[in-house]
């Protein structure tokens, strides 16, 4: 994780991809994690950063895509169990809405273009997009279609 920081801070651990831009954001509560110390510089903790990219349904961005299936990937946490937080951090959040905006992942510009620009991890895109329409589908299973009467 420190070389990571670091990167982010420098991009000096990878030349061929500097840094271009740090993004500042204001988080509401709840957080569930403190943030983490790296040096003179806080950072926010993996699972606040997974849980605020579910929350994040106004923003159509590769980088919020990518973020949180990274995150997945790792194995650090599990969807099911992020969900949950989702929905107590933002509320009128739920499955339908989540798998409103893990469809849009067919539609998800520039992702090639983000990939090259800024990307260290490389990531198939159509792995990425698999993963995104699976969870879409068991999302919206949890909502059984309406009897016609």
């Amino acid at each position: 994780m420190g070389e990571m920081i670091r990167y982010f801070f420098s991009g000096d651990t990878h030349p061929e991809h500097p840094l271009r831009k740090i993004e500042l954001i204001f988080d509401t509560p709840p957080y569930f994690a403190p943030p983490r110390r790296f040096e003179n510089i806080f950072v926010d903790d993996l699972l606040r950063i997974a849980v605020n990219k579910l929350t994040i349904n106004t923003r159509f961005e590769p980088k919020d895509y990518l973020d949180l299936y990274l995150i997945i990937r790792s194995g650090a946490y599990r969807l099911e169990d992020l969900i949950p937080l989702a929905k107590q951090k933002l509320v009128g959040i739920d499955e339908w809405t989540i798998a409103i905006q893990f469809k849009q992942v067919e539609r998800l510009p520039n992702l090639t273009a983000f990939q090259t620009d800024y990307m260290i991890t490389p990531v198939e895109p159509d792995e990425l997009v698999r993963f995104y329409q699976e969870w879409a589908a068991r999302l919206f299973a949890l909502f059984p279609p309406r009897r016609q009467d």
